[in-house]
């Protein structure tokens, strides 16, 4: 059984392959990827809504969802801000906000 459960919220399929990969690599499996989509709807329905982490992207096609990391937050859950978008301005704004960790897209497997 996973350690912890994970939805993600990002608009690039190629992202969604890569984390579910990365996981499969995990022999423990200590992290599940319990839904994803491209839209933060789906952090708020079955079983997305139960997941224990949020791994958001803040640019979902071609807005920034910034505030939605507050909404999140205000709710209790934790996010997990995972964007390309790395300047400290953006940074500090999801910190602010709420958000529990920022990794930049760039980062590597292991960092994330």
């Amino acid at each position: 059984m996973a350690e912890v459960t994970v939805v993600l919220v990002d608009d690039h399929p190629v992202v969604h392959d890569g984390v579910r990969a990365w996981l499969e690599q995990d022999p423990q499996r200590r992290i599940e990827l319990v839904a994803a989509g491209d839209d933060v709807e789906v952090a708020w329905t079955a079983p997305g809504l139960t997941a224990d982490v949020v791994l958001l992207d803040l640019n979902l096609h071609g807005t920034m969802v910034v505030p939605e990391v507050s909404r999140f937050a205000e709710a209790g859950r934790r996010v997990v801000v995972y964007s390309e978008h790395s300047d400290d301005a953006t940074v500090l704004a999801v910190m602010e906000r709420g958000a529990y960790a920022f990794l930049a897209k760039q980062e590597a497997r292991d960092h994330c």
